[in-house]
């Protein structure tokens, strides 16, 4: 028996059922003709649990092009240093950045250019003290996506105005982990190849952010923003675990990998073998979306002690770490296959009720599904149907994203265009 709802995974494991699983992406602002133009204000607050983190450094970045493993870019300039006298500096690499203040508020003016060969930016923030009178923690690395700076559409991702207000802390490091893995190896590493489809799959991974994580209040969705007449139920107990976990290390005054502490003990077990060794919370929890199975001994989930600061989270730890989103409704029913266009739309066919549809007429609950990557519905709310849909069991996508659907109870060969519109069967008598 099959049901209606359809389930991606961030990692990317793909399950179907009768509903559609998704995982996360963002985006942003700006002027989108070309070249270059000078960035708005981004103002925020970094938090820690339910403290604000003083005095930590925050920096701006755009993810790159040369390739998986490659760099990111660094978008402050020098004039930082003019435009917020002690509350910036510059690092031993070069890299700009602004200072949190003893509320954990900062902000960037027009320090910064968005660049449209460059256009996927989010916020790094490291160190800081989460208590006036402790020692700052050299393990933090907190992140927020802000996502496409030439970004002039809402219906493209948020975009940045002078009234954006970014929170950073666990949930939102969390969520830049999930949405931006495929293209991350480290805090400071977030690219993809230069050709057309590396781009587009980023942009994706930017815009899956948005269906995870509310940037204005720093706190995990428990449905999925702009979804219409399909509902997208977002795993916020997942994500909030994995924020209560790093919650345990930010508290804290750091640690080495294994030395017993919070940091320490977070450091190793979030560390795979031969894989890249965790030092700071954000590379800690990238290593464990890298590796979904890493802790089957339930000592990660240990590390949450007393009364978490996010809430809901899990009771227990699970049996692994993928972040699912599951997506309903819009004529999903009994769904059988599943295919992604080249605009990274998703496609699913209905095979009708109960899963037996050759003893139903043609088209009874037979459709075929259209979802954007963000999981809103583009095939209206009960899917494309057509007297040439019946029991569609297979589905395929040519170069022109077109989709060719299999049919099982009548001998039709269905092309679906990219428009949907225009439904055309194919017939024989073979």
């Amino acid at each position: 028996m099959r049901d209606s709802r359809l389930t991606l995974f961030r990692c990317l494991t793909c399950t179907l059922c009768a509903t559609v699983l998704l995982v996360l992406n963002g985006c942003s602002a700006f002027n989108a003709s070309g070249g270059s133009s000078s960035g708005t204000v981004i103002q925020g607050k970094m938090y820690g649990g339910n403290q604000p983190v003083t005095h930590a450094s925050v920096y701006l970045y755009a993810a790159g092009e040369s390739g998986y493993g490659g760099n990111s870019i660094s978008l402050l300039t020098s004039s930082v240093l003019t435009n917020n006298p002690g509350v910036s500096g510059k690092d031993s690499n070069g890299n700009y950045y602004v200072i949190t203040d003893s509320y954990g508020n900062f902000s960037i003016t027009g320090d910064w250019t968005c660049n449209s060969a460059n256009p996927y930016i989010y916020l790094l923030g490291v160190g800081g003290s989460s208590n006036t009178n402790t020692p700052a923690n050299p393990n933090v690395n907190f992140s927020a996506v802000l996502g496409n700076c030439t970004n002039t559409s809402t219906s493209s991702g948020p975009v940045i105005s002078s009234s954006t207000f970014t929170w950073m802390n666990e949930v939102t490091t969390a969520a830049t982990a999930y949405a931006l893995s495929g293209f991350m190896t480290s805090p400071t590493a977030v690219s993809s190849n230069s050709t057309a489809a590396s781009i587009a799959g980023l942009a994706a991974a930017f815009l899956t952010y948005t269906n995870l994580v509310n940037n204005s209040t720093g706190t995990a969705y428990t449905t999925t923003p702009g979804s219409g007449t399909v509902t997208g139920t977002a795993s916020a107990a997942n994500l909030n675990t994995m924020a209560d976990i790093l919650a345990a290390c930010q508290n804290t005054t750091g640690g080495v990998n294994g030395d017993g502490s919070a940091c320490g003990s977070l450091f190793y077990y979030s560390t795979p073998s031969g894989g890249i060794a965790a030092t700071n919370t954000l590379q800690a929890v990238l290593n464990i979306v890298h590796n979904p199975a890493i802790d089957p001994g339930g000592d990660l989930y240990g590390l949450i002690t007393g009364t978490p600061p996010f809430q809901p989270y899990l009771s227990s730890t699970p049996y692994d770490w993928t972040l699912p989103i599951v997506f309903s409704g819009g004529g999903m029913n009994n769904l059988y296959d599943i295919a992604i266009d080249g605009n990274n739309n998703v496609w699913a066919v209905s095979d009708g009720k109960n899963g037996d549809c050759p003893v139903l007429s043609a088209s009874t609950g037979s459709d075929v599904v259209e979802l954007t990557n963000l999981g809103v519905a583009k095939s209206g709310s009960n899917g494309y149907t057509n007297a040439d849909i019946a029991c569609p069991f297979g589905i395929a996508i040519d170069t022109s994203n077109q989709a060719w659907v299999v049919n099982d109870y009548v001998n039709y060969l269905t092309k679906i265009p990219a428009s949907g519109t225009g439904i055309t069967g194919y017939t024989s008598t073979g």
